[in-house]
């Protein structure tokens, strides 16, 4: 993992020592918060017998309102569907996930979470929750962080 020197040494060319500073702060930040989620969600993923690769298909299909097909959840998690498929088959096969006919047009299946698929996103909501990482904020701050954090992975997208 790269230390904040390291870090630092990035920033450097056209702006000032504190600009470069304050950026390289923030940046060690956000990687020493990533990878402790990252630690939790991978023990967590570990505990039931999970791929890490799991944990954002099943934020999709825990948290998604319409039903989910195997091509949506390609398009979601920005992935070719071959792979996506493969992630389904994989989450399938150890219980976490089971396909069903869709509620609505009976030509396609969709992706549901089983009750052990339940559990474990909510044993892994539950340990990053613990953390109390985002407990001192107010909703306003945890909101405006959001919309910081938004702004910023934008930028980071080609």
């Amino acid at each position: 993992m790269m230390k904040l020197n390291d870090i630092r040494h990035l920033y450097h060319g056209n702006m000032t020592e504190t600009a470069a500073d304050e950026k390289a702060q923030i940046i060690q930040a956000l990687l020493d918060i990533a990878g402790f989620a990252q630690a939790t969600m991978a023990a967590t993923l570990q505990d039931f017998d999970a791929p890490t690769s799991a944990a954002p298909a099943l934020r999709i299909l825990a948290t998604s309102q319409a039903p989910v097909t195997p091509r949506d959840l390609a398009r979601l998690l920005e992935r070719d569907p071959s792979t996506a498929s493969l992630i389904a088959d994989k989450l399938e096969q150890i219980g976490l996930v089971a396909r069903q006919p869709h509620p609505s047009d009976g030509r396609k299946r969709v992706l549901v979470l089983t009750e052990r698929g339940h559990r474990l996103w909510d044993t892994l909501r539950e340990r990053l929750h613990e953390s109390a990482i985002l407990d001192d904020m107010t909703p306003a701050e945890r909101q405006g962080l959001l919309d910081l954090l938004g702004r910023m992975r934008a930028k980071g997208r080609p």
